[in-house]
């Protein structure tokens, strides 16, 4: 990914918000989940998990964000105000 070359991180999973298309979603293997602007090219929103993301997918209506971990735990999260996440 070019836009973040000083990240650093793999990313284990990544999601684009068709709702808004200039944020998307990414989980990692440190445990975090990040919300990316697309035009500020910079996190706009995070937050720390305690298991390793696996897999990120949008509710059809654009509102949620569930998470899959590593442990076999799925957690959804609140994502109707694109930049706040909550845990639902």
């Amino acid at each position: 990914m070019s836009f973040v070359p000083s990240f650093g991180r793999v990313f284990s999973s990544i999601m684009l918000n068709k709702k808004v298309d200039e944020y998307f979603a990414t989980g990692c293997f440190d445990k975090m989940i990040r919300i990316w602007d697309l035009n500020e090219t910079k996190v706009v929103d995070w937050i720390q998990t305690t298991d390793i993301i696996t897999a990120l997918s949008f509710s059809p209506d654009r509102n949620h964000l569930l998470v899959g971990f590593y442990k076999g735990i799925v957690k959804i999260y609140r994502a109707d105000q694109v930049i706040s996440l909550k845990i639902v």
